[in-house]
């Protein structure tokens, strides 16, 4: 494409928002900001599939309604025919951030471990010995997809949630199958779910700033009330603090930037706040949060990170800004954390910001899992799962492609239970199929293995469980 070519283009975009400017000119800034951000190979297949001003005004409405339902994807218009234009994630070999209308963001414990969404690039086939496992049960709990899951620690009940763009409520299901109720969270999007170690207690979040608690029957306890979206919920290891981390969006008549602060609120377990903490920005699409594994500590962030003890003193910043740092793990005896950014940056340091080590992949790192030994580090790149020694970040030990980044380690840190394209697949080093979980409807959006059993949500709305893998 020509500069003439180009130059349209940008006319074109920008006349597509200026009408918007004059609604709220923060939401319009956001959107311009988005699109400079996206890389340049993902340009020219925009501009051949978006040419005209009228359809271009439909993405900045799009664009805006999405950022609205804190949702922001990458779509664009293509053609279908004698019907019309389809919208849709754009086709190229770059994926857009993941955001929060998908699972949040790994290393915030909220539920299972989340299935990041991504192009298949050649995932790793059933080899003939790999054994093939049908669900022990399997259930259509919605007729949309299912965002997260989140399976109590004692095994016996499960909730889920759907995405925010198609129901606003969560459900409450026996890990036999059976359904046992629904959690109706004030017409809210449930953005995330939680049990309290005990399995006496379920978090739920929602874009409305409230975070309600219920019982295993499913029945209202207590609402923690706030007036900011609550993206992630933590409880400390021994249940008496739920840590939530929400973001404060300025007031609809707010001009130009705004930083968009993390707000981290402490509450006790009977509802209490204790204190409320915080970082400095987040780019408006999620909050990790995490304590560390004896619960001593306390991690939050997005673009920057910081550590505080449990009684909210700091200890250390891990990172001032930048890219932004989707994943994010605690080493199992706490003496480091790993995060990686979107520039494919993977930083090994410890509570008290002091750098370890930094290595580079190809490809976002959106996700990071340390092997229960805390002797290896799955590193999700791409549409790629590589495992590294955890002692300098780099040292490639095996890799296998996957449809999705995130991962669950086997009890005994020699194998991956990663998502498949028919399912989920347990490999061993060098990317090796032991055992496939298939016959579940739709593509995996959540799972969990808590190493008796392996459920899993998918973007058809079927819930599913099957047996522990052999390992």
């Amino acid at each position: 494409m020509n500069d003439k070519s180009s130059d349209t283009f940008e006319a074109q975009v920008a006349a597509g928002l200026k009408e918007l400017a004059a609604a709220d000119p923060l939401l319009v800034e956001r959107i311009q900001g988005t699109v400079a951000g996206l890389p340049d190979r993902g340009r020219p297949a925009v501009r051949r599939l978006v040419g005209a001003r009228a359809m271009l005004r439909l993405a900045a409405a799009i664009a805006v309604v999405a950022i609205v339902a804190g949702t922001l994807q990458l779509v664009v218009l293509r053609p279908a025919g004698p019907g019309g234009p389809t919208i849709g994630p754009t086709e190229s070999a770059s994926t857009a951030p993941t955001s929060p209308s998908r699972p949040v963001a790994p290393g915030t414990q909220c539920g299972a471990t989340a299935a990041f969404g991504g192009p298949i690039v050649a995932p790793p086939l059933p080899s003939p010995t790999a054994r093939e496992t049908a669900p022990t049960w399997s259930a259509r709990a919605a007729s949309f997809a299912l965002a997260s899951i989140a399976v109590s620690p004692d095994g016996q009940l499960l909730a889920i949630a759907s995405a925010a763009d198609s129901s606003n409520t969560a459900q409450l299901w026996a890990a036999d199958g059976s359904k046992l109720a629904t959690l109706a969270d004030g017409g809210a999007a449930v953005t995330c779910l939680a049990w309290s170690p005990d399995s006496l207690l379920l978090a739920s979040a929602s874009h409305t700033g409230d975070v309600r608690l219920w019982d295993r029957r499913g029945q209202l306890v207590r609402t923690l009330h706030g007036t900011d979206p609550v993206f992630s919920l933590a409880w400390s290891p021994d249940g008496d603090v739920l840590a939530t981390g929400a973001i404060h969006f300025p007031a609809p008549t707010a001009t130009g930037l705004a930083p968009l602060p993390g707000v981290v609120r402490l509450w006790g377990r009977d509802g209490s706040l204790n204190r409320t903490l915080g970082t400095q920005g987040t780019g408006g699409k999620f909050l990790n949060l995490a304590w560390s594994p004896d619960g001593s500590m306390l991690v939050a962030g997005a673009g920057d990170y910081k550590v505080w003890r449990a009684d909210g003193t700091q200890v250390g910043v891990l990172q001032t800004g930048g890219s932004p740092a989707w994943a994010m793990a605690w080493s199992p005896d706490g003496r480091a954390l790993a995060i990686g950014d979107e520039s494919g940056v993977l930083q090994i340091v410890a509570p008290d910001g002091t750098i370890r080590s930094v290595s580079s992949f190809e490809g976002d790192v959106n996700a990071v899992s340390y092997s229960p030994d805390g002797a290896s580090l799955a590193v999700g790149h791409g549409s790629i799962v590589s495992v590294v020694k955890a002692t300098d970040g780099r040292t490639a030990l095996w890799s296998v492609a996957a449809v999705a980044a995130s991962t669950i380690w086997s009890i005994d840190g020699r194998k991956l239970l990663i998502s498949a394209a028919d399912g989920l697949t347990l490999v061993g080093a060098g990317g090796a199929p032991s055992s496939t979980l298939t016959g579940c409807p739709g593509n995996v959006s959540a799972f969990s293995w808590d190493g008796a059993v392996v459920v899993a949500a998918t973007d058809a709305g079927w819930l599913c469980s099957w047996p522990s893998p052999g390992t």
